[in-house]
């Protein structure tokens, strides 16, 4: 379970997206596929699995959960890591 000093609605949502992208290249590379394989199954150009995995782009949550069956994972999974790496960036910016 994450963290309560951080509340979930106070996360920097640049943060948390920049986290997702990296939460879901992680992943991508886990079970072993490439962006073009991950963007052939969801009938889309590679470039925007490049953008999601560094931040450049909004990832839909309806997206997210067609990326989420690519990849085996579920959309709940996905989103508490992106929240724990955000959480962790957001307390290691604090501590400056």
């Amino acid at each position: 379970m994450p963290d309560a000093d951080i509340d979930f609605f106070r996360l920097d949502p640049g943060e948390f997206r920049i986290a997702l992208g990296a939460v879901l290249r992680e992943r991508r590379e886990e079970v072993g596929m490439s962006q073009s394989a991950v963007a052939e199954s969801l009938d889309i150009r590679p470039s925007r699995i490049w953008e999601w995995e560094n931040g450049r782009h909004v990832l839909r949550w309806d997206r997210l959960f067609l990326v989420c069956g690519v990849l085996h994972i579920t959309p709940t999974e996905i989103v508490a890591r992106a929240e724990t790496r955000t959480r962790d960036a957001m307390r290691a910016r604090s501590a400056r």
